[in-house]
């Protein structure tokens, strides 16, 4: 019953996994998938799951269609009002090329005051690949980032997104487009945007597998997005340190609600990595 509630719910077939239905040859095949991609090995297709195969899935079924962007003078939204923007692709959730978040909690009246930002990489192939795995998870963002450092900005800064769970209410959070996993860089160069960095760095004091990292032009576009956001919501662009360097593990005062600034995921999640290697003390105040 398990994998049948998770087809209905984020949309994936049986065939994904090369079986014509439900039970235990699915269960089987899901085994030997999570296997060859080093997952839990409990024949069911959870969140972690269904991320990777729909990754999986992108990869041999997709190719990059440059999207046409007006480029131009452009703004962010917070609370009905527009916040220029140092950055000329950015495109709003009602525009045209658009993406439009499905889950979220609207909030009237009130500006919502939020304390932190929240980088995460979203382990796609493109930023409207993420958009599709979000809305089936029933999660949201309100920023994402792509490959060519469009900007995608998805609802007002205003309502609550689903991404940080415990931290929704406090907090702002941006998808940068980053498939992870070393084996997707060909795909990156076959759709002519180059080899990504490789970083190795570490979270928690542990040292993280090779992984791919950001473009510089994403990188740049996190940059103008962070400046824009310091100035809309009065957020200070500082990031957690320890001994003088970004700290590399939980930050207990992001964790509490009790500081303000721009974190990782996994400086309020012992569960989470993104975005190590990132390092927010170098660019956060750069141009």
């Amino acid at each position: 019953m398990y994998n049948q509630d998770s087809a209905r719910k984020y949309g994936w077939k049986p065939q994904w996994f090369g079986v014509d239905g439900f039970g235990k040859i699915l269960e089987l095949a899901i085994i030997d998938f999570q296997k060859e991609h080093g997952l839990e090995e409990d024949g069911l297709v959870g969140p972690t799951t269904y991320r990777r195969i729909f990754l999986v899935r992108e990869e041999e079924i997709s190719h990059w269609e440059e999207e046409e962007i007006q480029e131009g003078k452009k703004s962010i939204v917070y609370n009905g009002n527009l916040f220029s923007i140092d950055w000329e692709r950015v495109v709003l959730w009602d525009e045209d090329k658009g993406y439009k978040a499905k889950n979220y909690k609207k909030m009237i009246g009130k500006p919502r005051d939020p304390l932190i930002f929240i980088n995460h990489w979203d382990v796609c192939l493109s930023s409207k690949s993420c958009q599709k795995v979000l809305d089936n998870r029933g999660l949201s963002v309100h920023f994402l980032i792509d490959n060519d450092g469009t900007i995608y900005q998805t609802m007002d800064i205003q309502h609550i997104a689903f991404h940080a769970g415990r931290h929704n209410s406090m907090s702002i959070g941006v998808e940068i487009s980053n498939a992870y996993y070393p084996k997707y860089q060909d795909w990156y160069v076959k759709n002519g945007f180059g080899e990504r960095p490789i970083w190795t760095e570490t979270v928690r004091g542990k040292p993280l597998e090779e992984h791919l990292g950001f473009y510089d032009v994403q990188i740049k576009a996190c940059q103008a997005l962070w400046k824009a956001i310091s100035v809309a919501c009065d957020i200070p662009q500082r990031c957690p340190l320890e001994n003088g360097k970004m700290m590399d593990r939980l930050h207990e005062p992001s964790f509490d609600g009790k500081w303000k600034g721009f974190i990782h995921h996994f400086h309020v999640s012992n569960k989470k990595i993104d975005c190590g290697g990132f390092n927010l003390q170098k660019y956060l105040g750069k141009k």
